[in-house]
């Protein structure tokens, strides 16, 4: 049967916890608990039907011992918390205020994510829209089961990226980028590109270059799978990453069902990071255009560099339309430079693409297979930064 149960270890028994319609409710083999011990909460994920959403149950005696808690019925959490997608591994904070959860709903790095999502309240029905945690904790493959140190000061989870097995224990310090894995052994390195480092001369001198504010926001649908696409663009950022300095800030957006930001930095000194990072992008999906735009926009508002050259690079084959909204955030915002890079040769698009920038106070930039692609972002950038 289906339940849940305490373990004793001074008794070394099994307890069972009576949760009411669990068992004829929860139709798959495998339920995730985890335990709120400040609120005596239980946060459940199981399948009623062939999804696994997130559910809590509350103590109808939280004032009673741990043996003598009786609960509630699981409360199935709401949309956009959970999805029509796999939503499991809940964990939530000390405080009580963000959960983390596993999900492999669309517009993550791999199989399966960690995300987290904020309590607007003190009931369980008002959730913040679910963000990824970002390139340092999720990877190509499938991480799940975050949790939290009682002090905050490490994360730890499961990743089946450079595991000895199925899946391994990795932690990640709360001031670092770096996962550490929780044995001893080393881990297999990851290949790093032959790129310039921080100790080799950038191009961009302090004294002929102002300080750069770039937002790039990348087309990660499926009309950007074509073989020459991604790779002309990760050669051009990649070039432009390698020259950047300590004074210049960057964000990687991208966008296809969703919109996400991947990386944001003022100071560009994880190079490394970002070259694997960029090598990760993988074409799939729609093409919400519109949801990009947005994003940037207000995000580049948001950190708006005085003095400084504050420009969003929109990377795209061009197989969308603006709409009526996305004119009227261009116009509003002429301090703000758009920026495109248009990919591939569907004429159409590439028209559609230059007409855009030509409203934007932007550049056109068609990057192309030849000898000069690698060096066209590195050039815009000189360009809208001389001093």
């Amino acid at each position: 049967t289906t339940g849940l149960s305490w373990y004793l270890p001074s008794q070394e028994r099994y307890v069972p916890i009576d949760i009411p319609g669990l068992q004829s409710r929860a139709k798959g083999r495998f339920i995730n608990a985890f335990l709120h011990r400040p609120t005596k909460t239980l946060f459940l994920s199981f399948a009623e039907k062939e999804r696994k959403n997130i559910y809590v149950c509350q103590s109808k005696n939280p004032s009673a011992t741990w043996l003598e808690l009786r609960w509630q019925a699981p409360l199935k959490l709401p949309e956009p918390l959970n999805s029509d997608f796999d939503d499991t591994t809940p964990f939530l904070d000390e405080e009580g205020s963000t959960l983390y959860f596993a999900s492999n709903r669309p517009g993550g790095y791999g199989k399966d994510d960690i995300y987290f999502s904020r309590r607007l309240d003190q009931s369980w029905l008002r959730w913040s829209a679910p963000e990824n945690l970002g390139f340092r904790v999720n990877s190509n493959f499938s991480e799940i089961y975050y949790c939290l140190s009682p002090a905050s000061d490490y994360a730890y989870f499961v990743s089946y990226k450079h595991s000895y097995g199925s899946g391994d224990i990795f932690r990640l310090r709360s001031d670092s980028s770096q996962r550490e894995e929780v044995t001893t052994a080393p881990l297999p390195p990851d290949p790093v590109p032959s790129l310039p480092q921080l100790s080799e001369p950038t191009e961009l001198t302090v004294e002929e270059y102002k300080a750069n504010n770039l937002v790039f926001l990348i087309d990660r649908s499926a009309s950007m799978r074509a073989s020459s696409k991604l790779p002309l663009l990760q050669a051009s950022l990649k070039r432009l990453i390698g020259q950047l300095r300590d004074i210049d800030g960057l964000t990687l957006m991208s966008f296809a069902d969703t919109a996400l930001i991947h990386f944001s930095t003022q100071g560009v000194i994880q190079k490394d990071s970002l070259y694997q990072l960029i090598d990760s992008f993988v074409a799939a999906g729609g093409t919400k255009a519109n949801r990009g735009l947005q994003l940037a926009y207000d995000y580049t508002k948001a950190h708006f560099l005085e003095q400084g050259n504050n420009e969003i690079i929109l990377v795209t084959d061009g197989r969308f339309d603006l709409s009526e909204e996305d004119q009227l955030r261009i116009n509003a915002n002429q301090n703000i430079v758009l920026s495109v890079v248009g990919l591939g040769s569907d004429r159409k698009a590439i028209t559609n693409l230059r007409k855009l920038t030509s409203k934007a106070n932007g550049s056109f930039i068609h990057l192309k297979p030849d000898e000069d692609a690698t060096e066209a972002l590195l050039e815009e950038v000189k360009a809208r930064s001389r001093q």
